[in-house]
C-alpha cells in the first residue's frame, strides 16, 4: 500500500501530507519519519483488525506476517 515511489516528496518545496494504508497488525514509520524531516504532515490509516490478527500479535508476536496482507479500510476512517 505504500512503496519507495514515496520517497519522492523528499525534494518536494512544498509542505508534503502523505498518507499511508496499512494492515492493523503492520504499521511502519519510514515515511512519517522522512515527511517530518521535509516539515510534511504524515497521516497513517490503520485498516480494521480482525481476531486473527489479534491472534497472530498477541500470542505469537508475528507482525511480520501481514506485511502484504489485504485489508479492509473503513471509508470513515478517511
Amino acid at each position: 500500500m505504500h512503496g519507495a515511489a514515496l520517497s519522492s516528496f523528499v525534494f518536494n518545496s512544498n509542505k508534503v501530507k502523505p498518507s499511508e494504508l496499512f494492515h492493523p497488525g503492520y504499521v511502519m514509520d519510514m515515511y512519517r519519519n522522512m515527511a517530518n524531516a521535509v516539515g510534511g504532515i504524515w497521516c497513517g490509516i490503520s485498516g480494521q483488525i480482525t481476531e486473527d490478527v489479534i491472534g497472530k500479535l498477541e500470542f505469537k508476536q508475528e507482525a511480520r506476517a501481514f506485511a502484504g496482507s489485504r485489508t479492509q479500510i473503513d471509508i470513515n476512517s478517511l
